[in-house]
């Protein structure tokens, strides 16, 4: 269930608080009976200290699947991984459920905490997120996508890399926090990453053709050989981010960009 539009999440950048949801055990529901619904459930999240969640709290049956799915090992040569190709296809709402319950319930990495830097981001290798609204959400270290280390001996690579590849198109990552995210490869066209925290974001190879990275902070952000036709740059800050629009064409940028 999406929310309104109209009322976007709030962003991640003063980081994410500690979270009280846990895997085994199901958040309070708030009383939606009255007519309260989503904005019951936001206010109900702001309560426990993640105003970044606007959901409802997914039933326990689709709870037990994703933690089924999650404790699945990676098979990169089989192009498997613990959230590809969950049914029905993954929402919000999960999304929400699989970092408030990321690491045992530690919750998504708070950025603003530069001790927590060295964590481990949500996996999403080969999970299909196509026209979500993920406005706001703390995503950062976000891993979809094998390295090319990882990848240099399996038998297909190009192949290997499209199985790892997450999927956003047409989706809306508006204000959503992904510093150090790797989306290499990645099909992200028409995505919008508006107002976005993509410190030292990395997508090379990557589809972001008409994606909106309006007064995004891409410090650092690594686009090399990445598809960015019709894409929207005004007012982000890109000092020491490399574009490689095309081959041959790499832009490199060392000052930052005017409004």
């Amino acid at each position: 269930m999406a929310g309104d539009p109209g009322d976007a999440p709030p962003t991640t950048r003063t980081g994410a608080p500690p979270l009280t949801a846990t895997i085994h055990q199901r958040a309070p529901e708030p009383d939606t009976a009255q007519g309260g619904g989503i904005a019951a459930w936001r206010a109900h999240w702001r309560e426990r200290g993640a105003p970044w969640r606007t959901e409802p709290e997914i039933p326990p049956e689709r709870q037990a699947y994703l933690t089924a799915r999650r404790a699945t090992t990676a098979d990169p040569a089989a192009g498997a991984y613990p959230l590809s190709a969950v049914t029905p296809n993954l929402t919000r709402a999960d999304v929400e459920w699989l970092l408030a319950t990321h690491e045992n319930g530690r919750g998504p990495i708070d950025w603003s905490d530069e001790t927590q830097r060295g964590r481990p981001g949500l996996d999403l290798r080969g999970a299909i997120l196509d026209g979500l609204d993920l406005r706001g959400l703390p995503l950062a270290r976000a891993r979809a996508c094998l390295t090319f280390d990882e990848a240099r001996d399996l038998p297909d690579v190009q192949k290997a890399h499209e199985a790892a590849a997450i999927h956003l198109e047409a989706a809306d990552l508006t204000g959503a926090s992904l510093e150090e995210a790797e989306f290499t490869y990645g099909h992200c066209d028409g995505a919008t990453f508006d107002g976005a925290q993509i410190t030292d974001f990395r997508a090379s190879n990557a589809h972001l053709n008409r994606c909106g990275f309006r007064r995004a902070r891409m410090t650092g952000a690594y686009l090399h050989l990445t598809e960015l036709a019709g894409a929207h740059f005004e007012g982000a800050d890109l000092d020491d981010a490399e574009l490689g629009i095309a081959p041959g064409r790499r832009r490199a940028f060392r000052r930052r960009q005017p409004a």
